[in-house]
């Protein structure tokens, strides 16, 4: 029997630019960063909560795409002058993972084109 999947919440406070810095659209079915100090394995499945204002939330199986481990984040930090953090990218699965990429692009909308830098570019 396997062990249920990790919880986490993410609930942006500011949509611009907290969920801007953290969702990763270059992720097949949408994806998000978020910044911790835990630790985590490629491929691991977790359920991220997401609350984003004035939204129901959305809980979303999802999987480990991305790890950023130590001492890295400060080095790649200085590549396009973004904020890199340690922390973990999620990528979305399933039909609640679809509805929550479909409700971040249209969240951001214009946005999205941007070339301010992000966690992850």
């Amino acid at each position: 029997m396997s062990a249920a999947p990790r919880i986490i919440p993410f609930a942006p406070a500011n949509v611009m630019p907290d969920l801007y810095q953290s969702y990763m659209p270059f992720v097949q079915g949408g994806g998000i960063f978020i910044p911790t100090d835990e630790s985590f394995v490629l491929g691991e499945k977790c359920l991220l909560i997401l609350k984003i204002p004035d939204r129901d939330e959305i809980s979303i199986v999802s999987q480990v795409v991305w790890v950023t481990i130590p001492g890295k984040a400060q080095a790649r930090g200085s590549l396009r002058g973004s904020r890199w953090r340690r922390g973990v990218g999620l990528r979305f699965t399933g039909k609640e993972g679809l509805q929550a990429k479909v409700l971040i692009d249209k969240t951001l909308g214009r946005h999205l084109a941007s070339s301010t830098p992000t966690f992850t570019f």
